[in-house]
């Protein structure tokens, strides 16, 4: 049974960390830092998957189920009375949606019957229920064309309430009348929203006598008798269903994030072992001296662990602090990254959640714990005889060295086996990949001490052979530094590699698949990525224009596959379509063939992954919009490369498409012209025709398509990169810290080169000469992790969370980047230490 321990050493280490304050700051920042960086990402993973939710509620409120519309204009107003009187469901609700770009950006209008608002959230109510002002609801009803925004909207475009304010809807002006806000605590959920009586919103948006869709709340049976009775082009969807699927694409993306967080607390918990070892190595002698006077090893060791988890409670609650405000920024590359990826949200604010803050520094204490037991164990054995033989500790070290190169190759080969073992499950991916990391920085030791010895060059410069021996004398400290800069190094090799060959794949990709030179395209319908239809006189008017070679038509829509909601791709190729896939599976002559004759089907890269389908394999499809209530077993005919959709792709020939559907529509025409013809001409041409569209149309060139496909691309990467940069940053503490020890431990060394005859010049270049070996060590020794990690990353983490594969590009800047980021990391670190060496005076150091 271990004895209480004595309050002296608690008095002690007050005493010691008031005598090293930047020891207790920088164990503390260390602490900070890594914990910060996972509650932010933990909070704003959390904040932006509540904002799908919010805001599906939001406007939604209970609504349960939508009756939706294959028709050309949406489903007439008439079958809305129908439903009420006739079929006397009454829980229902009209919607009139459409998308309004307004001084660059992207806004939302609805139109909803306000005298069915109990059926919507509080927010879309008068305020007497918890909404907007009984005045505003007034005036929707009487007063044409008025709108309620958030106030953040009204700030942005310079609205004012009351005064008429000018927009364009398909090259029509129309003036809206701001007259109210919605509520100060959905001012950021319902940001970019403009809300409105229906009857405004039809003629606004040029939707007279039609809707977008019904609302309703159905229990089990309703449902039923309601698809029984539905007229031909209209079907019943469940509203929850695309909300688990978005659920679902996005969880890859938040675990990835998670595991950068989870990597910065790895390269903490190095920095947190680094410092706690410092702080015993500094006290040997005063618990040598405790020893003598009875305290146990047991007391010594209990108290190392209980000083650590203090430590780690007052870093974890400045990490909350750190990650509230790092979480807020990081919020907003989520938002956006998801918003060009998967879906549209607007919620920017961080929400606070308890059991967050409160895993967060859960697993940073325990970290910090698991960090400190070595430390306090070393603690615990000092003995009194040979505690000022510095000798004795090193080679204490040195042969542990073998032990810890033997655990190191058991746990690469234990995440080897994982790997192969689990060939789909994405977390056993992350176990192995970290399993990699930890047994790679166990075999660090021995590697070290091997590019020690061959820098130990014979007949070179005497500073260098000195600045060389003094690492190998200390190398139970600089190991710690070196190891903690190169696995944050190695990490940014990884990432950088896997984001260089990604980019560059995507680029290629796009290369082969935008073959036509001017597309048009009708905007998004719906936060699923689903277009609008374009007007019935695209087709016909764009097939009269001269220079024109080919033209492709596509129609986006979204059909169930084992209850997930896919996309659906309905493409009539033209002359061209065909060169515009790039097939992993099947013989492009023959698959083509077979398509165009409505044989088979297009399936992507990630729909085959994550289906476990390959060519000649069937799946069941079918469509809530089919009007017929089929389901059809389709054979894929190819398996094509796209970087489009993480959820998958299908590819659908109009001939089988047709079949079954009674649509005709299209959403997008692709234009390749004839040889010598200049775009610009045929783009003026589509201009004039765009300002007889009833529905808003972009209209882009092929370069325009994939410079922004590459924006988005970049915009999607923002965020890796910003983690990339915390977790040097936190590295770089580790590293200061390290050093700040190892140069004000050997103060009396470098007292004693002075008084033997080495000038300050000299010990400060031998100094920075120590410096920057530690850093070209940790980026030579991160060279390799950050390949092998890069392979992981590439083979393992994308496939397994997106499903496709990418070609690997290795540029060779990437190995000039980690030695000039791990030199250059290492000789900022080092700079306040060789300041403050070179301030201590040869007698100040030899007392």
């Amino acid at each position: 049974m271990v004895k209480p321990i004595p309050v002296s050493l608690f008095l002690s280490s007050w005493r010691f960390f008031k005598q090293h304050p930047w020891q207790f700051w920088l164990t503390l920042l260390s602490i900070a830092l890594g914990s910060a960086v996972m509650i932010a990402v933990d909070l704003a993973n959390n904040s932006a998957r509540q904002s799908f939710t919010e805001s599906v509620q939001t406007i939604g409120g209970r609504m349960t189920h939508q009756i939706i519309s294959t028709r050309k204009n949406g489903i007439d107003e008439k079958f809305y009375t129908e439903l009420r009187t006739k079929w006397a469901y009454r829980k229902s609700a009209p919607i009139v949606e459409g998308n309004l770009n307004i001084q660059g950006e992207q806004y939302r209008l609805l139109g909803i019957d306000l005298f069915a608002e109990p059926l919507f959230s509080k927010a879309l109510q008068p305020k007497n229920k918890g909404g907007f002002s009984t005045e505003a609801f007034m005036q929707l009803l009487s007063k044409p064309n008025s709108v309620i925004v958030s106030r953040n909207s009204a700030e942005r475009l310079g609205m004012h309430l009351d005064q008429p304010f000018e927009l364009s809807v398909n090259a029509a002006q129309h003036a809206i009348i701001p007259i109210g806000f919605f509520p100060e605590e959905q001012n950021s959920v319902l940001d970019s929203l403009l809300l409105t009586d229906i009857s405004s919103a039809q003629e606004i948006l040029g939707k007279l006598g039609y809707l977008d869709r019904i609302d309703l709340i159905l229990d089990g049976p309703e449902a039923d008798q309601i698809v029984a009775k539905l007229p031909e082009g209209l079907s019943l969807k469940k509203r929850q269903n695309e909300k688990d699927a978005l659920q679902q694409m996005t969880a890859a993306f938040r675990t990835n994030l998670t595991a950068m967080s989870l990597l910065a607390m790895l390269v903490g918990a190095f920095l947190v072992y680094n410092t706690m070892t410092f702080s015993v190595l500094q006290r040997r002698q005063q618990f040598a001296v405790e020893r003598m006077l009875g305290v146990t090893g047991g007391q010594i060791f209990i108290h190392i662990l209980v000083e650590a988890m203090l430590l780690g409670l007052i870093g974890s609650l400045l990490g909350i602090i750190l990650g509230t405000v790092l979480g807020q920024g990081l919020l907003v590359l989520i938002i956006r990254t998801l918003n060009d990826l998967f879906t549209a949200t607007d919620l920017t604010v961080l929400l606070l959640q308890p059991m967050l803050i409160i895993k967060g520094v859960g697993i940073a204490l325990l970290t910090v714990l698991i960090a400190t037991l070595a430390p306090a164990w070393e603690a615990a054995k000092v003995q009194a005889a040979i505690v000022n033989r510095s000798s004795e500790l090193e080679l204490h070290v040195n042969r542990l060295i073998p032990w810890l190169l033997m655990i190191g190759i058991s746990l690469i080969i234990l995440s080897g086996v994982l790997i192969f073992a689990f060939e789909r499950s994405l977390v056993a991916g992350f176990i192995a990949l970290f399993l990699m990391v930890i047994g790679y920085s166990l075999c660090l030791p021995l590697l070290i001490s091997f590019l020690l010895r061959v820098f130990s060059f014979k007949n070179v410069n005497l500073l260098w052979s000195m600045a060389i021996r003094g690492i190998q004398a200390s190398i139970s400290r600089t190991h710690l530094a070196i190891i903690a800069l190169a696995i944050a190094v190695s990490a940014t090799i990884g990432v950088g590699i896997m984001i260089t060959s990604f980019r560059a794949t995507v680029a290629d990709w796009l290369e082969t698949t935008l073959q036509s030179d001017l597309f048009i395209s009708a905007n998004r319908a719906s936060p699923s990525g689903v277009r609008d239809k374009l007007d019935d006189f695209w087709l016909a008017e764009v097939q009269q224009l001269s220079g024109v070679k080919s033209i492709s038509t596509g129609r986006t829509l979204k059909m169930t596959v084992e209850g997930v909601p896919t996309p659906v791709f309905v493409l009539n190729p033209g002359q061209h379509g065909e060169m515009g896939f790039k097939l992993l599976e099947g013989d492009i002559e023959s698959s083509w063939k077979r398509y165009l004759t409505g044989e088979v089907v297009l399936v992507s890269e990630p729909f085959a992954y994550h289906h476990k389908l390959s060519v000649g394999d069937h799946f069941q499809l079918s469509g809530s919009e089919n009007p017929i209530d089929k389901t059809l077993n389709v054979e894929i005919g190819g398996i094509y490369q796209d970087y489009s959709a993480t959820q998958g792709m299908i590819v659908m020939p109009p001939v089988l498409y047709h079949q079954y559907w009674a649509d005709r529509s299209i959403s997008s025409i692709g234009l390749l012209l004839e040889e010598g013809m200049d775009s610009k001409v045929i783009r003026e041409q589509l201009g004039l025709m765009a300002k007889k569209s009833t529905r808003a149309v972009k209209i882009r060139s092929n370069k325009d398509v994939r410079d922004i496909s590459l924006e988005v691309f970049d915009r999607t990467f923002a965020i890796t990169n910003v983690l990339r940069l915390l977790v040097i940053l936190v590295a770089f503490v580790g590293v200061f810290s390290a050093l700040m020890a190892i140069f004000l431990e050997k103060g009396r060394e470098y007292a004693v080169l002075r008084a033997t005859g080495l000038t300050p010049r000299q010990l400060t270049k031998m100094v920075l000469l120590q410096t920057g070996i530690i850093g070209l060590l940790a980026g030579l020794l991160a060279l390799p992790l950050g390949w092998a990690m890069s392979e992981v990353l590439i083979n393992v983490i994308n496939q397994r969370s997106f499903g496709w594969t990418m070609s690997r590009l290795f540029p060779p800047m990437v190995i000039v980047q980690a030695l000039l980021l791990s030199i250059g990391a290492a000789l900022l670190a080092g700079l306040y230490p060789i300041w403050r060496i070179s301030q201590i005076t040869i007698s100040q150091g030899l007392r």
